[in-house]
């Protein structure tokens, strides 16, 4: 919607029956770079939701043969995780670390758990310094958090996404989309925007 991306969902999945799998993609065609299929641009990770792994060699396949009808030059996939069933046409050019962390336990518990010098004494500060939260979708918080993104991408010389595709994504997945902002004296400190899939953010 923001970018003009025509978006493509591949599924096995027969016209009028329910969903079992599917991978969402974006088409990109670019002057610089050339058209490519990515699964998804300006996403850490998009893991394919897929029922049964061995529907990955007829997945690929269909990738491959849509690849050289569409003139695409390469088709990019963010899984969170690879699995050995992975076909052996896919071809890994990079990979990251992904941080995960269970809220299961209790509160207390849980920040037991973390490591004392870079997370404990950080809340142990945020404590005394009485700093003030707030989370929702308003514009408000959502222009707030959109200053704090231009400060850090500026300092890792970063472009930033338009504000646009942040107000896109609150009105699209709200209330399961929030800005989480901490204040300091009333001013925007900290902010980070969730996602929630069930018992998942």
């Amino acid at each position: 919607m923001t970018y003009g991306y025509r978006p493509v969902v591949l599924t096995s999945s027969q016209p009028g029956q329910t969903l079992s799998d599917g991978i969402a993609f974006c088409e990109i065609k670019s002057w610089i770079t050339g058209s490519r299929l990515v699964s998804l641009p300006f996403s850490d990770h998009a893991q394919p939701l897929l029922s049964e792994s061995g529907k990955i060699p007829d997945l690929v396949a269909w990738l491959q043969a849509a690849r050289s009808r569409f003139g695409w030059k390469y088709v990019e996939l963010r899984p969170a995780s690879t699995q050995a069933e992975w076909s052996p046409a896919l071809e890994t050019t990079q990979s990251f670390w992904l941080h995960s962390l269970s809220l299961e336990p209790q509160i207390e518990q849980l920040f037991l758990n973390t490591h004392k010098s870079s997370i404990q004494r950080r809340i142990r500060h945020a404590e005394r310094e009485h700093l003030e939260y707030e989370r929702g979708a308003s514009r408000e918080l959502i222009d707030h958090f959109f200053e704090l993104l231009i400060k850090t991408r500026k300092r890792h010389r970063l472009l930033p996404q338009p504000q646009s595709w942040f107000w896109n994504l609150m009105s699209e997945m709200s209330p399961d989309a929030e800005i989480r902002l901490a204040r300091k004296g009333g001013i925007p400190i900290a902010a980070i925007l969730t996602l929630r899939h069930r018992g998942t953010v």
